[in-house]
């Protein structure tokens, strides 16, 4: 849909699930790799590595959408 932009431009609309939401926040907040997959690992129980890689898939794909800019 079609939002707030010049005639003939498209903008987008992101949603995200609770997780991604919170993921979100924390980035927002300035919040680091670690402290995103920290918070994957205690909330769902993963393993640090998984965790870690998580997070990093989350980052980069709020990135390669041009939401975030990696530091």
């Amino acid at each position: 849909m079609p939002i707030g932009q010049e005639p003939g431009e498209r903008g987008s609309v992101y949603t995200f699930n609770e997780s991604g939401t919170t993921l979100w926040t924390m980035i927002e907040d300035g919040r680091s790799i670690a402290d995103l997959a920290d918070y994957l690992r205690r909330e769902y129980g993963l393993s640090g590595e998984q965790a870690v890689a998580d997070a990093v898939e989350f980052v980069a794909e709020l990135a390669e959408e041009g939401l975030i800019e990696p530091a």
